[in-house]
């Protein structure tokens, strides 16, 4: 399988950002990131945020679980979503995850595993895997 996009650090995710934004979030805009902790999910959210134009910098999501973002322009919003303090299912569904996969809005979800069972139609499976010197490779799938 070859990777969708090769990135030599993390600030070439920027690109990546403007390519996804330009190209396939035009049609989805449920993102699942599958990474190991510090590969870059968060930078990339962050990256995309800007490409979608949003109206602040944007954080990690870990202790408050889901962020929500406005874009300059548009009605639409973005929800980045940390899940990896949740342990369930159940514990999703508490906090509403069912409707930020329906909505219209753009929902970008990092640590997504327990979400399998809901697997949104609309979503994109984006994986990244880091490589030696920190090369990162990013993989598209849909859901």
């Amino acid at each position: 399988m070859q990777a969708d996009y090769t990135v030599n650090n993390l600030a070439e995710l920027a690109a990546v950002a403007q390519e996804l934004v330009a190209g396939p979030l035009q049609t989805y805009r449920k993102v699942f990131l599958d990474a190991p902790m510090g590969a870059g999910k968060t930078t990339l959210v962050h990256y995309l945020l800007q490409a979608l134009g949003g109206q602040e910098e944007g954080s990690s999501p870990s202790y408050s679980l889901i962020n929500e973002y406005g874009l300059q322009g548009s009605p639409l919003l973005v929800r980045h979503a940390d899940l990896y303090r949740l342990d369930s299912l159940e514990e999703a569904l508490e906090i509403g995850i069912e409707d930020y996969l329906e909505d219209e809005h753009y929902f970008f979800v990092e640590w997504p595993e327990i979400l399998l069972p809901l697997l949104a139609e609309n979503a994109l499976h984006l994986r990244i895997l880091v490589q030696e010197e920190g090369k990162r490779q990013i993989f598209l799938e849909k859901m």
